[in-house]
């Protein structure tokens, strides 16, 4: 089996979010498979273009080495700036991952961590940001 095949993707097309999660816990201790993960994500999100979506993540799901915090950051970001709203992105749930997202976070200020303790957090934090979104004018694709 390959990573795409364990993902597990919803979209709702109304808001446009994609949440992400695995059947299984996916184990990403090196660079070849975080390649493939970043890879299966951005097919995910390419299957939903055009326009931008917000991305919600089931970090229970996902197991991140810690040593791959640099090249994570910088694929999380290109994927980012590529597919998401600005903030767009919010994970929750409980892993070693979180680590290497702080760890991303502090080599590259620039990622908005957007960590939560439940999928509930992290759904309220993006309807917010879709209603704040629309409030000033962003467009919703």
């Amino acid at each position: 089996m390959t990573i795409s095949d364990d993902l597990v993707t919803e979209f709702d097309s109304k808001t446009r979010i994609l949440h992400l999660s695995a059947k299984c816990v996916l184990r990403i201790s090196d660079e070849e498979r975080l390649t493939a993960l970043c890879a299966a994500v951005q097919d995910a999100l390419e299957r939903r273009r055009p326009g931008r979506c917000y991305l919600i993540v089931d970090l229970t799901k996902f197991s991140i080495d810690p040593k791959l915090s640099a090249l994570y950051a910088e694929k999380i970001l290109a994927i980012c700036e590529r597919y998401l709203f600005p903030g767009g992105i919010a994970r929750y749930g409980y892993q070693i991952t979180r680590v290497t997202i702080k760890i991303s976070a502090k080599e590259r200020p620039e990622l908005d961590t957007g960590l939560f303790s439940s999928k509930a957090k992290a759904f309220a934090h993006i309807h917010g940001l879709i209603k704040e979104n629309a409030a000033s004018g962003v467009p919703s694709t």
